[in-house]
């Protein structure tokens, strides 16, 4: 019979080890706003802000669908530019060390 609690306990104090794996695991921030997760970051993307410098869709709870326009031009790629960049970066990136195989 464990005390109320100590399950809990255990669980918690099992993840430490995977907190401190995951923590050295290096880590990309991509995104519009200053985050806390940018502080360890190795690398920090900064992309245009949604409903201002990029046109898109937002839903609303109720699942109604607002279209976003631009209000206020930017120079910084959306978000999906970047991670449209990174896909084929990393694609062209696995065919060619199969083709150097």
């Amino acid at each position: 019979d464990q005390q109320p609690g100590a399950a809990h306990l255990h669980a918690l104090h099992a993840l430490v080890p995977a907190l401190d794996h995951l923590a050295r695991i290096p880590s990309v921030v991509i995104g519009s706003c200053p985050s806390t997760a940018e502080n360890s970051a190795e690398v920090v993307i900064r992309t245009a802000p949604l409903a201002t410098g990029v046109a898109g869709t937002v839903y609303r709870m109720d699942d109604i669908s607002l279209p976003l326009r631009v209000t206020i031009p930017s120079a910084l790629p959306s978000d999906e530019a970047v991670l449209t960049l990174l896909e084929l970066a990393l694609l062209a990136r696995i065919n060619g060390q199969k083709g150097a195989n």
